[in-house]
């Protein structure tokens, strides 16, 4: 198969395969997608590579792969940073994962495009201003206690006194 026929179909089949994590309603699909998506995507720099150095001459090897190397490294976060709001405006409706909220928030702050604001984000974000907010407009919750070992656990029980769920927040 020639090398461009490949190429094309790489980026066909792992573009379908972004279109399913974009799709994905639970982590076991999104996990399938992304798993599909990097398995497909994986042979695609050596072919490309391969099929770009087929043009060019030894001399111009070296400088063209640094240019095309530095161009994609300088091209990948812009991508990143584009993806959620293209993804929400291609299927008509919200795609954002947890992650992406506040990034994709002040991006679409900074191009002027409707949606929650950077500080709306960061409130759903972080469980405890969510909760001061909640509070603050008269909605009740429930008591939480923060806990970083065991003896702070049990003194955490003992104070709220009542049906207790523990969760555990990891560190890095």
């Amino acid at each position: 198969m020639p090398k461009q026929t490949l190429l094309v179909g790489i980026i066909a089949a792992w573009a379908a395969a972004m279109f399913g994590l974009a799709g994905a309603q639970n982590v076991l699909t999104a996990s399938i997608s992304f798993f599909f998506g990097g398995l497909i995507y994986a042979p695609f720099t050596p072919i490309a590579y391969s099929y770009l150095q087929s043009f060019l001459t030894e001399e111009d090897e070296q400088p063209v792969i640094t240019l095309w190397s530095t161009a994609s490294a300088l091209a990948a976060p812009i991508g990143l940073v584009t993806a959620g709001p293209l993804i929400y405006f291609a299927i008509g409706g919200p795609a954002f994962r947890d992650l992406c909220v506040e990034p994709l928030a002040a991006v679409g702050e900074a191009l002027g495009v409707p949606g929650v604001g950077t500080a709306a984000a960061h409130t759903t974000r972080n469980k405890d201003l969510c909760r001061a907010r909640l509070r603050e407009a008269g909605l009740p919750q429930p008591a939480s206690l923060p806990a970083d070992h065991e003896e702070q656990a049990r003194a955490c029980l003992a104070e709220i006194r009542d049906r207790v769920v523990f969760r555990v927040i990891p560190a890095g």
